[in-house]
């Protein structure tokens, strides 16, 4: 019955935008275009059908599971967040320290190095990219450590500690969670 409504309910949507879109051809026009949006609930009823096939019975495991698991998803990416912020405020914080101090020289005898360091930890927001992009293997992480290094042997560490402990502690919790 619900879904007799929600089709209803989109059918006198669409007469109410051609209507105001026939209204509206020679003036500035409403746009009612967020209001198609709604049509995506239509795929909703499609989903409806996969459950009542017994045919795809793996696949209704499949989406159940999926279902059942965003919860999780959630807070793991919640997680994933928090440990990445925190390492990345700390070497954005000593990259800036150390620009502020050898700015200067640094970009006058290895301009490259200066560019990768900027662009890499310049801000928190590029330093958690970094981080995501070394977890990830989306970059390898030997050129962000060089570039860690020279800012101190501290933060050359403290990235090694990043990568073990990413790799080592969360990925395995993140598996244990969803396996």
């Amino acid at each position: 019955m619900t879904w007799n409504i929600l089709d209803l309910f989109l059918v006198l949507l669409s007469i109410y935008e051609q209507f105001i879109g026939l209204l509206s051809l020679n003036g500035p026009g409403i746009s009612l275009s967020f209001m198609r949006t709604l049509r995506i609930l239509k795929i909703a009823k499609v989903l409806r059908v996969v459950t009542i096939l017994t045919l795809f019975a793996e696949l209704r495991l499949i989406m159940n599971s999926l279902v059942g698991s965003i919860v999780s998803m959630f807070w793991s990416f919640v997680m994933l967040t928090l440990v990445f912020l925190l390492f990345g405020l700390v070497f954005a914080q000593g990259c800036g320290i150390y620009l502020a101090e050898h700015g200067e020289w640094l970009r006058s005898q290895h301009p490259d190095t200066h560019t990768e360091m900027l662009s890499s930890f310049g801000s928190v927001q590029l330093a958690m990219l970094s981080l995501l992009k070394t977890s990830t293997g989306g970059a390898d992480w030997s050129g962000y450590f060089d570039s860690l290094v020279l800012a101190g042997s501290w933060y050359g560490a403290c990235f090694i500690l990043f990568i073990g402990f990413y790799q080592i502690a969360v990925i395995n919790i993140l598996t244990g969670i969803f396996v």
